[in-house]
Protein backbone atom coordinates (compact mmCIF):
# COMPACT_ATOMS: atom_id res chain seq x y z
CA UNK A 1 0.00 0.00 0.00
CA UNK A 2 0.98 3.82 -0.84
CA UNK A 3 1.94 5.63 2.16
CA UNK A 4 0.93 9.76 1.76
CA UNK A 5 2.10 12.20 3.47
CA UNK A 6 -0.97 14.26 2.88
CA UNK A 7 -4.42 14.38 1.76
CA UNK A 8 -3.51 16.56 -1.44
CA UNK A 9 -0.48 14.16 -2.19
CA UNK A 10 -3.10 11.12 -2.25
CA UNK A 11 -5.49 13.44 -4.09
CA UNK A 12 -2.66 14.19 -6.92
CA UNK A 13 -2.21 10.64 -6.77
CA UNK A 14 -5.92 9.38 -7.89
CA UNK A 15 -6.87 12.16 -10.07
CA UNK A 16 -7.70 11.21 -13.79
CA UNK A 17 -8.02 7.47 -12.21
CA UNK A 18 -10.14 7.39 -9.73
CA UNK A 19 -10.95 10.84 -8.88
CA UNK A 20 -11.63 13.64 -10.97
CA UNK A 21 -12.12 17.36 -11.60
CA UNK A 22 -15.07 18.34 -11.76
CA UNK A 23 -15.08 21.76 -13.97
CA UNK A 24 -17.38 24.55 -13.99
CA UNK A 25 -19.64 24.21 -17.46
CA UNK A 26 -19.65 27.62 -17.63
CA UNK A 27 -16.15 28.34 -16.22
CA UNK A 28 -14.24 25.84 -16.39
CA UNK A 29 -11.37 24.86 -13.97
CA UNK A 30 -10.72 28.85 -13.14
CA UNK A 31 -13.16 28.62 -10.12
CA UNK A 32 -12.82 29.83 -6.60
CA UNK A 33 -13.70 26.60 -5.21
CA UNK A 34 -13.36 23.38 -6.20
CA UNK A 35 -15.03 19.64 -6.51
CA UNK A 36 -13.43 16.26 -7.14
CA UNK A 37 -15.80 13.47 -7.83
CA UNK A 38 -15.41 9.70 -7.57
CA UNK A 39 -16.48 8.16 -10.90
CA UNK A 40 -20.07 7.20 -9.48
CA UNK A 41 -20.42 10.89 -8.52
CA UNK A 42 -18.95 11.75 -12.61
CA UNK A 43 -21.73 9.33 -14.24
CA UNK A 44 -24.29 11.05 -12.39
CA UNK A 45 -23.19 14.30 -13.40
CA UNK A 46 -21.75 14.56 -16.91
CA UNK A 47 -23.57 13.68 -20.37
CA UNK A 48 -26.69 14.66 -22.57
CA UNK A 49 -29.47 13.99 -19.54
CA UNK A 50 -32.70 13.49 -21.67
CA UNK A 51 -36.12 15.72 -20.54
CA UNK A 52 -37.56 13.53 -18.09
CA UNK A 53 -37.99 13.92 -14.92
CA UNK A 54 -34.90 12.34 -14.04
CA UNK A 55 -32.98 13.76 -16.65
CA UNK A 56 -33.70 17.17 -14.97
CA UNK A 57 -32.91 16.05 -11.81
CA UNK A 58 -29.16 15.27 -13.07
CA UNK A 59 -28.92 18.70 -14.58
CA UNK A 60 -29.75 20.12 -11.62
CA UNK A 61 -27.42 18.51 -9.47
CA UNK A 62 -24.92 19.50 -12.15
CA UNK A 63 -25.83 22.84 -11.97
CA UNK A 64 -26.25 23.26 -8.14
CA UNK A 65 -22.62 21.58 -7.97
CA UNK A 66 -21.36 23.87 -10.59
CA UNK A 67 -22.77 26.59 -8.20
CA UNK A 68 -20.55 25.83 -5.29
CA UNK A 69 -17.52 25.65 -7.23
CA UNK A 70 -18.23 29.33 -9.23
CA UNK A 71 -18.43 29.94 -5.42
CA UNK A 72 -22.73 31.06 -5.23
CA UNK A 73 -23.66 31.46 -1.67
CA UNK A 74 -24.28 28.21 0.30
CA UNK A 75 -26.11 27.43 3.42
CA UNK A 76 -24.01 24.75 5.67
CA UNK A 77 -25.56 23.29 8.75
CA UNK A 78 -23.10 21.79 11.27
CA UNK A 79 -25.95 19.93 13.22
CA UNK A 80 -27.34 17.16 11.70
CA UNK A 81 -30.38 16.52 13.76
CA UNK A 82 -30.94 20.09 13.61
CA UNK A 83 -30.52 21.61 10.64
CA UNK A 84 -33.49 23.44 8.32
CA UNK A 85 -35.10 22.28 5.77
CA UNK A 86 -33.33 24.17 2.90
CA UNK A 87 -30.37 23.76 4.18
CA UNK A 88 -27.87 23.37 1.15
CA UNK A 89 -25.12 21.25 2.84
CA UNK A 90 -25.11 19.54 5.80
CA UNK A 91 -22.94 17.73 8.23
CA UNK A 92 -24.02 13.93 8.51
CA UNK A 93 -24.42 11.86 11.79
CA UNK A 94 -21.87 10.47 13.18
CA UNK A 95 -19.78 14.06 13.03
CA UNK A 96 -16.71 12.76 13.94
CA UNK A 97 -16.93 10.90 10.66
CA UNK A 98 -16.63 14.47 8.47
CA UNK A 99 -19.15 13.30 6.17
CA UNK A 100 -21.21 15.99 4.40
CA UNK A 101 -24.65 15.97 2.24
CA UNK A 102 -24.66 18.39 -0.78
CA UNK A 103 -28.38 18.53 -0.86
CA UNK A 104 -29.73 19.24 -4.28
CA UNK A 105 -33.51 19.97 -3.10
CA UNK A 106 -35.14 20.31 -6.63
CA UNK A 107 -36.66 19.10 -8.59
CA UNK A 108 -38.12 17.72 -5.08
CA UNK A 109 -37.42 15.26 -3.71
CA UNK A 110 -33.76 15.73 -4.63
CA UNK A 111 -30.79 14.14 -5.06
CA UNK A 112 -28.10 13.84 -2.34
CA UNK A 113 -24.18 13.75 -3.27
CA UNK A 114 -22.16 12.61 0.20
CA UNK A 115 -18.31 13.35 0.64
CA UNK A 116 -15.71 15.23 2.37
CA UNK A 117 -14.10 18.82 2.57
CA UNK A 118 -10.21 17.88 1.20
CA UNK A 119 -8.98 21.46 2.33
CA UNK A 120 -10.82 24.63 2.81
CA UNK A 121 -13.12 25.52 -0.74
CA UNK A 122 -12.23 21.96 -1.74
CA UNK A 123 -14.99 18.98 -1.62
CA UNK A 124 -14.69 15.25 -2.73
CA UNK A 125 -17.90 14.06 -3.99
CA UNK A 126 -17.38 10.09 -3.44
CA UNK A 127 -21.40 9.13 -3.65
CA UNK A 128 -24.88 10.01 -4.84
CA UNK A 129 -28.74 8.63 -4.64
CA UNK A 130 -32.03 10.05 -4.85
CA UNK A 131 -33.21 11.42 -1.91
CA UNK A 132 -36.20 9.41 -1.64
CA UNK A 133 -33.71 6.30 -1.04
CA UNK A 134 -32.73 7.75 2.27
CA UNK A 135 -36.63 6.82 4.27
CA UNK A 136 -35.14 5.58 7.21
CA UNK A 137 -31.93 5.98 9.79
CA UNK A 138 -30.47 2.71 8.32
CA UNK A 139 -30.17 3.88 4.78
CA UNK A 140 -28.29 7.18 5.89
CA UNK A 141 -26.30 4.79 7.96
CA UNK A 142 -25.33 2.60 5.04
CA UNK A 143 -24.36 5.51 2.88
CA UNK A 144 -22.21 7.27 5.04
CA UNK A 145 -20.54 3.92 5.91
CA UNK A 146 -20.06 3.34 2.29
CA UNK A 147 -18.53 7.12 1.44
CA UNK A 148 -16.12 6.31 5.05
CA UNK A 149 -14.59 3.07 3.70
CA UNK A 150 -14.29 4.66 -0.33
CA UNK A 151 -12.13 7.89 1.53
CA UNK A 152 -10.23 5.28 3.49
CA UNK A 153 -9.81 3.17 0.32
CA UNK A 154 -7.76 6.31 -1.19
CA UNK A 155 -6.75 7.70 2.02
CA UNK A 156 -6.01 5.07 4.03
CA UNK A 157 -5.65 6.32 7.62
CA UNK A 158 -5.47 10.12 5.95
CA UNK A 159 -8.04 12.27 7.83
CA UNK A 160 -10.35 14.42 5.66
CA UNK A 161 -10.47 18.53 7.03
CA UNK A 162 -11.64 18.72 10.53
CA UNK A 163 -13.26 22.42 11.28
CA UNK A 164 -15.14 24.03 14.13
CA UNK A 165 -17.04 26.39 12.22
CA UNK A 166 -18.07 26.81 8.92
CA UNK A 167 -15.43 29.17 7.82
CA UNK A 168 -13.14 26.26 8.29
CA UNK A 169 -14.68 24.38 5.65
CA UNK A 170 -15.99 27.40 2.90
CA UNK A 171 -13.95 30.77 2.97
CA UNK A 172 -16.44 32.95 1.43
CA UNK A 173 -20.40 33.26 0.75
CA UNK A 174 -21.37 30.82 3.08
CA UNK A 175 -24.19 31.07 5.88
CA UNK A 176 -24.26 29.05 8.49
CA UNK A 177 -27.58 27.84 9.31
Amino acid sequence: MLTYKSVRDALQAHLGKTIFCLPSLMLGEETPRCVFVSEEVRDAVEGEWPDTREGRRHTRLRAFLDGFTEGDEFSLAQDPFDKPRLAMIARVHPVEAEVFDFRCLTPNPGMRVLGFFVEIDTFLALTWDYRENFEGKDDWSEEVNDCVTKWQSLFGSLPPLKGKTVYDYISYNVSPV
